[in-house]
C-alpha cells in the first residue's frame, strides 16, 4: 500500500513470509526504479505485520505510521572534492544544513520531484548526466560519487576549491591535466575525467577560491601551476586540456614545461584564443561576471548566505582578473607537440584555430564540434571531445576533420 505524505510516497511493506527479513528499503527502492516511472517510485519504505483496517475493510489511513525524514545515517564527513561538492548540492536541494556521505537523499526527505532538481542541479554544476534510475538506486553521496568516478577510490585531497583537482584517482595511464576555464574551477570537467580511460586526472584550478592571494601576472600563474603540476607528476609526459582561457593558459604551461625539458606530447586547447585577441576585446562587465557566476555556484549548495556571496565575489574578480592578466601577457611560441583543437561550431565566429599557428611547431589536428562555446564540455560534446583525445592518448591514426 502507499499514501502520498505531502509531497513523500510512503511504500508500507508487509513481508510475505513474517518468520523471515524482507527486504531493505534500498533493495525495494532499487527493484522498483527499474519498474515504475520516477514519479511513482517510493521515497520511504516501512515494514508491517499487517495492514491496518478500518472495520469496514478499507485501508486505515490513519492508523498507518508515518515516517521519519529527519533520522539519517552518523555523519561522515566527504573525503574527496566530488563527495564534498555532491554533498553541498545534496544540502542545497533538500534544505538542510549538512549531507553526511552515507545519508540517503530519501531519507532526508528527498522525492521524486527533488530528486528530478537534484539532477539537473549535479548537470549544472559537474557537466554530468545522471539518470533518475541512479539516483533511486545510488541515493546517497558516497554512492553517486563512486558513479561519477567511475568507480575510482577516494584520494585524501578534499578541497573543491584547492588548486589541484583530483577528478580521477588511479589508473595505469600517464596523468591528463584539465587547466580551469575563466571561472577558475574544474568541476565540470569531472564528466569528461570518467571517459579518459584508466589514467589519473586532475585538474587545476585558480587562486583565490582557496584564500590564497591571486598572482599580479599571467607569467607568475603559469610557473606556479607548472610547479603544482610538477609536485604531482614530477616526470612526463604531460597532457593538457583547456577550455576557454584555459586552453590558452594551458599552451603557455605546455611551453614552459618543454623548456624545464619535459615530454609534452599532446595539448587540447578547447575553442581558445591567444592571449593577443583579448587585447583587441572590450574588458569584461563586472556585475555581468558576478551574475553569472552567482548562477553558478548557488547550484553548488555553499553552506550559507555568506559563503555562498563570498565565492560569488571571489569567482567574479577571478574571472576579471584572468581576462586583464591575459591582455597583457605575451603569448609564447614554439610547442612542439600534437595541438587538438576543438572549434564550437555552433558559435558565429570564424574557428579560431588559424590563431594558433604563430605559436604552434608540431601538428595541429582541428574539429568541429556541434556546441556553443559555454557548451563544449557538456555531456554530448564533451564525450565526442573524449573520443576524439582518446584515440590521441592511444596514438591511434587520426583523420583530420
Amino acid at each position: 500500500a502507499g499514501v502520498d505524505s505531502g509531497n513523500q510516497l510512503v511504500a508500507y511493506v508487509v513481508p510475505a513470509d513474517a518468520t523471515a527479513d524482507g527486504p531493505t528499503p534500498a533493495e525495494l527502492r532499487s527493484y522498483l526504479a527499474d519498474r515504475l516511472p520516477a514519479h511513482l517510485v517510493p521515497s520511504a519504505y516501512l515494514a508491517l505485520a499487517r495492514i491496518p483496517l478500518t472495520p469496514n475493510g478499507k485501508v486505515d489511513h490513519k492508523a498507518l505510521p508515518q515516517p521519519d525524514f529527519a533520522v539519517a545515517a552518523p555523519y561522515r564527513a566527504p573525503r574527496t572534492p566530488q563527495e564534498e561538492i555532491l554533498a553541498g548540492v545534496f544540502a542545497g536541494v533538500l534544505g538542510v544544513d549538512k549531507v553526511g556521505i552515507d545519508d540517503s537523499f530519501f531519507d532526508l526527505g528527498g522525492h521524486s520531484l527533488l530528486a528530478t532538481r537534484l539532477v539537473g542541479r549535479i548537470r549544472a554544476v559537474l557537466m554530468v548526466d545522471v539518470p533518475m534510475r541512479v539516483v533511486f538506486q545510488s541515493p546517497t553521496v558516497a554512492e553517486l560519487a563512486r558513479h561519477l568516478t567511475d568507480g575510482a577510490e577516494p584520494t585524501g585531497r578534499t578541497d573543491p576549491f584547492g588548486v589541484v583537482l583530483p577528478l580521477r584517482s588511479g589508473g595505469s595511464g600517464t596523468p591528463v591535466w584539465f587547466i580551469h576555464p575563466g571561472l577558475g574551477l574544474c568541476w565540470p570537467y569531472l564528466g569528461m575525467a570518467a571517459q579518459l580511460g584508466d589514467r589519473p586526472v586532475y585538474g587545476i584550478q585558480a587562486r583565490g577560491f582557496d584564500g590564497a592571494p591571486l598572482p599580479e601576472s599571467m607569467e607568475a600563474m603559469v610557473t606556479d601551476y607548472v610547479e603544482q603540476i610538477l609536485s604531482v607528476q614530477p616526470d612526463g609526459p604531460f597532457q593538457l586540456i583547456g577550455h576557454s582561457i584555459g586552453g590558452t593558459i594551458g599552451q603557455a604551461v605546455a611551453v614552459e614545461l618543454q623548456r624545464r625539458g619535459h615530454e609534452v606530447p599532446l595539448l587540447a586547447i578547447l575553442d581558445s584564443v591567444p592571449s593577443d585577441w583579448f587585447a583587441r576585446q572590450a574588458a569584461p562587465d563586472t556585475s555581468e561576471a558576478r551574475d553569472g557566476i552567482r548562477d553558478y555556484l548557488l547550484s553548488s549548495g555553499a553552506d550559507d548566505d555568506a559563503d555562498r556571496e563570498r565565492l560569488v565575489e571571489n569567482g567574479a574578480t577571478i574571472l576579471v582578473e584572468h581576462v586583464r592578466m591575459t591582455r597583457e601577457f605575451s603569448q609564447p611560441r614554439g610547442y612542439r607537440g600534437v595541438t587538438l583543437f576543438f572549434n564550437a561550431a555552433l558559435n558565429s565566429d570564424e574557428s579560431y584555430a588559424p590563431l594558433w599557428a604563430p605559436h604552434v611547431a608540431g601538428p595541429v589536428h582541428a574539429y568541429d564540434i556541434q556546441a556553443t562555446h559555454i557548451g563544449l564540455h557538456e555531456p554530448r560534446p564533451g564525450a565526442e571531445i573524449c573520443a576524439i583525445v582518446n584515440r590521441h592518448l592511444k596514438e591511434e591514426p587520426v583523420t583530420d576533420h
